[in-house]
């Protein structure tokens, strides 16, 4: 369980540094977005994310919903 426990460790802080390296892009997609007067909030954008998401997920993995889910708030972090 150990060993188990610290490869889930170790994902997580690859998770949060993914988390971290989105974040800086999102800034720049707003400063772009910024600069050309466009919407910040573009449902259909996010609709095409979850829809790639789910495209590539595993059975195995988390269900489809809870992805979403996490996806949704991963958005609302970034608005």
């Amino acid at each position: 369980m150990k060993e188990v426990r610290k490869k889930i460790d170790n994902l997580d802080r690859k998770i949060s540094k993914l988390l971290d390296e989105r974040a800086l892009l999102v800034r720049k997609i707003g400063d772009l977005k910024k600069n050309e007067n466009t919407e910040v909030f573009v449902p259909s954008r996010e609709r095409e994310v979850i829809n790639n998401i789910l495209s590539v997920s595993s059975a195995e993995g988390y269900p489809p919903e809870s992805k979403i889910s996490i996806f949704s708030e991963i958005f609302a972090a970034s608005r």
